[in-house]
């Protein structure tokens, strides 16, 4: 039944496909502009009458109701570079549903549940594969003034900064990260920070049966300073406190401590554009100290007067991993749960890693984006191991004495074709072709990878 639903609602939104683009829809759908989307009479009725519903006779309280419809449809040639076998297809499937009630302009409450499926895998992930109905976001928002503006935050709700590089919502996976806690948010001029104390939702199959996290415990924050000549300088610090965490070349799992601070420079606006980053982590991995870094850049060029607006640019990621395993310190790069360098085919964790990332980007087409980019991945050293996202197992199924040698792990292309119909409809297809290195074939199959991704995104 629940195929038959998500294939009439697919059907549906392509017929929407006349409206213009626009940011009025967040991937963050508690940053929409539903009074935009209501006022917007380019849309079809369908998409406004459900926006700003009024429940009150005075304009308050106001209702909007909300949802994303995403299917993924996945193929890959030698996963992991064959140690995962020769072939895997699989498709994902996620509905999220959600209402935005402003009671008042001091009081909102948001509420979000979702239901995600995977269908083909030979064995499904815990955590990002499969929940049957589960509650992803629930929260109170009370909005007050004490010289400058401020918003309480209370309940379960999703989190993203900067570029998503130290904590995000984790939007590539089929099951999205929520967190339950606090927030407490200052707004000033061109100044906003925000503080926070979480702790992760962990997923369960059933229904309504998720959990929130007793062995990790997240305290931060985040200040973001806007400049008159568009760019933007963030400062951070992240505590992490988490149970039982493991590293490779230590016998036993122990619980860990660690801070984390940073600051990015990011300026957006084109034709020239940059942005760096770059975070320092100490700490305790049981007795044991932390000390380790990341270093993320990016420089490119738009060239907005030519023919189909080219775009040059080049990434570069630099994440730390143990120089000596026995020197009593941890040198591996840790996150919380960050959008992953190499993107979704690898699953790699932004460990002990260094990647270089020149891509050229083209618009044939308004609404369409066509990217080509060409990636190198090495460990950073060779005395560590490459770790899945959540840092809790090796992505090499053999550990050979001759691959601590070695350092590259991979090269190859990648290609995406990007189309948003408009607000509500976007497509995404991509494909991936990448040769083992020296690393990943003298601790494994080192076979050719290869990867293809067909993306449909409905929101309403």
């Amino acid at each position: 039944m629940k195929n038959i639903l998500f294939w009439v609602s697919l059907f549906l939104s392509v017929s929407t496909l006349s409206f213009g683009q626009s940011s009025d829809i967040s991937m963050l759908r508690f940053y929409d502009n539903n009074a935009a989307i209501k006022a917007d009479t380019s849309d079809w009725a369908i998409h406004r009458n459900i926006k700003e519903i009024k429940l009150g006779t005075n304009g308050q309280p106001t209702l909007s109701i909300g949802g994303d419809l995403r299917l993924q449809a996945w193929n890959f040639s030698n996963p992991n570079f064959g140690d995962n076998g020769s072939s895997q297809a699989f498709i994902n499937q996620r509905l999220l549903i959600h209402t935005n009630t402003q009671i008042s302009n001091t009081l909102r409450v948001f509420a979000q549940i979702g239901s995600m499926h995977t269908q083909g895998k030979d064995f499904n992930i815990p955590d990002i594969d499969v929940n049957k109905l589960a509650m992803m976001q629930l929260f109170a928002d009370i909005n007050f003034k004490l010289g400058a503006n401020f918003q309480l935050r209370a309940g379960r709700q999703e989190l993203s900064y900067g570029d998503s590089r130290m904590i995000s919502f984790r939007e590539g996976p089929n099951i999205r990260l929520s967190y339950d806690g606090f927030k407490l948010s200052m707004r000033k001029k061109n100044l906003q920070g925000d503080f926070f104390i979480v702790r992760p939702m962990v997923n369960n199959e059933g229904i309504f049966d998720d959990e929130t996290s007793d062995e990790e415990l997240v305290f931060s924050t985040y200040w973001t300073l806007n400049s008159k000549n568009n760019l933007k300088f963030d400062f951070y610090y992240f505590g992490h406190k988490k149970d039982n965490v493991f590293y490779f070349d230590y016998a036993n799992r122990n619980n860990e401590t660690r801070h984390s601070l940073g600051f990015r420079l990011d300026k957006t606006k084109s034709p020239f554009f940059y942005n760096t980053e770059v975070t320092y982590q100490f700490g305790k991995f049981g007795e044991d100290n932390i000390n380790a870094f990341q270093q993320i850049g990016q420089i490119g060029y738009q060239f907005n007067d030519a023919k189909y607006a080219p775009l040059f640019k080049i990434q570069e990621f630099i994440h730390s991993g143990d120089k000596d395993q026995n020197d009593g310190t941890i040198n591996t790069f840790r996150t919380i749960s960050a959008r992953p360098s190499t993107g979704s085919k690898f699953g790699f964790a932004s460990s002990n890693a260094i990647i270089l990332m020149p891509e050229v980007n083209i618009s044939p087409a308004k609404a369409l984006t066509l990217k080509a980019r060409y990636m190198w991945i090495w460990r950073y050293s060779t005395n560590d191991i490459i770790y899945n996202p959540g840092n809790s197992s090796i992505m090499r199924n053999g550990i050979a004495e001759e691959g601590f040698n070695e350092k590259f792990l991979a090269e190859g292309f990648e290609f995406d074709a990007a189309y948003i119909a408009n607000k509500h409809l976007s497509f995404d297809l991509q494909a991936g072709f990448f040769t083992a290195g020296d690393y990943a074939t003298a601790t494994g199959a080192g076979e050719r990878l290869s990867s293809f991704l067909f993306n449909c995104s409905y929101k309403f």
